[in-house]
């Protein structure tokens, strides 16, 4: 179902070309004024904790907080919303910027439930529509998945490498694969190539943090790099991500004249949840081999999710990837160290021992199968590192880029002997 917001597409298209020669709105008598829960005559410097409790009963909810100074806009309160949600916000956010709950927003626009509860935004939303109009609005993503994920990135450390012209790219960005080829060195030279797979759980493609920072140290180094974007959310199930991947080598090989790649010499990284399916491109159910493919000459896995299977993984990424009610079957089968053999590519991995978001079991399980297989791999698990740190500039995981080049250029070419 699809609400046409100017009412239809005739009266959309009968809309002007520029916002200059749209009518000017002249009905100011139809106006009404909102009530903001809390007397507004009064100066700023005598708002008091009364106030707040007082606008937060307005907006179906309360104010959690025993003390406030008054007349004191900045400070943050706690306050609770009228489906349980607590959060923290300040007086000038909720009484000037209109704000509320972060959680009620996170997942979707529920307007018409929020209205029943909240008089404060009834006044806007029960004069324009019906009172049965419970509709909700699933988001995408939300605003507060990006931002955790960069504080998650930042861990108190101000120097770690994001991209924030990339953030917003990768909101908008369509679910549906897509190959980054900006970073392609084209000097006219023949450069081995990096094929470099994001992680955030499936949900996102988080380029911003473990794709375009990476790719530009990679081509400090020389190296081509390529980020995939894959299908995420309700389109990752397995193999559709492993699938998209695929697609994206497969391409760059039959451009590698154009690209000015060698198709001898080229490595896949993945971070995260971008390390669970690059590590599954080196397997023989879903990699390089089922694929016709060739044999990677490296991977690199960077704090990633391993194991689909018991207390392990990664909610988030299993349930993306393989539904909350995959089989026991359907997680072995994609649980990446129960399924290296012989033909595995050599990989290098590493993981910080603070990860709180993906176990840093997943990456001693997999040093364990690819020693057990008699891969060539290097492990190394820094101390006080945590989740989504990218190239980890400012951690003790700093450099570890510069050993996973030297990794793969210490492995075989395709085809040497």
């Amino acid at each position: 179902h699809i609400d046409a917001y100017w009412g239809s597409k005739k009266a959309w298209e009968a809309l002007p070309e520029k916002l200059s020669e749209l009518p000017r709105f002249t009905d100011w008598d139809t106006v009404v004024p909102i009530d903001h829960g809390y007397d507004e005559s009064k100066p700023e410097s005598e708002l008091t904790l009364e106030d707040m409790r007082g606008a937060a009963k307005f907006r179906g909810g309360e104010c959690l907080s025993e003390a406030m100074e008054t007349g004191d806009w900045r400070t943050k309160l706690k306050f609770k919303c009228a489906f349980g949600h607590e959060f923290e916000a300040s007086p000038r956010l909720v009484l000037e910027g209109g704000h509320w709950c972060p959680d009620c927003e996170r997942k979707s626009w529920n307007y018409g439930q929020r209205a029943k509860v909240d008089p404060f935004f009834a006044q806007v939303w029960d004069p324009l529509h019906e009172p049965d109009e419970l509709r909700e609005y699933p988001k995408v993503v939300s605003e507060l998945d990006v931002k955790e994920k960069k504080e998650e990135a930042h861990m108190g450390n101000s120097s770690i490498d994001t991209d924030s012209r990339q953030t917003l790219r990768d909101i908008c960005r369509p679910n549906r694969y897509a190959l980054d080829d900006r970073f392609v060195l084209r000097d006219g030279k023949k450069h081995p190539f990096a094929v470099i797979c994001p992680g955030g759980g499936y949900s996102i493609i988080a380029s911003f943090i473990e794709g375009t920072p990476v790719a530009r140290k990679l081509n400090d180094l020389g190296i081509s790099a390529f980020i995939v974007y894959y299908r995420v959310r309700r389109k990752a199930r397995w193999p559709h991500p492993q699938e998209d991947l695929a697609r994206a080598v497969r391409e760059i090989l039959e451009r590698a004249a154009e690209y000015g790649v060698d198709p001898n010499d080229y490595s896949v990284w993945g971070s995260s949840a971008g390390g669970h399916l690059v590590g599954s491109f080196g397997t023989e159910n879903t990699g390089y081999a089922r694929w016709a493919l060739p044999k990677p000459r490296a991977l690199v896995l960077i704090y990633p999710v391993i194991s689909m299977e018991g207390a392990l993984p990664h909610c988030e990424t299993h349930d993306n990837l393989l539904g909350p009610h995959a089989t026991a079957a359907m997680e072995r089968a994609a649980s990446i160290d129960r399924n290296v053999t012989a033909d595995y590519p050599p990989t290098y991995l590493w993981c910080g021992d603070a990860d709180a978001s993906v176990d840093p079991e997943n990456t001693r399980r997999m040093a364990a199968a690819l020693k057990a297989a008699g891969i060539p791999f290097r492990c190394e698990i820094f101390h006080g590192v945590g989740h989504g740190v990218g190239p980890g500039t400012g951690t003790a995981a700093e450099g570890w880029i510069e050993h996973a080049v030297e990794f793969w250029r210490g492995q075989k070419h395709t085809g040497e002997e």
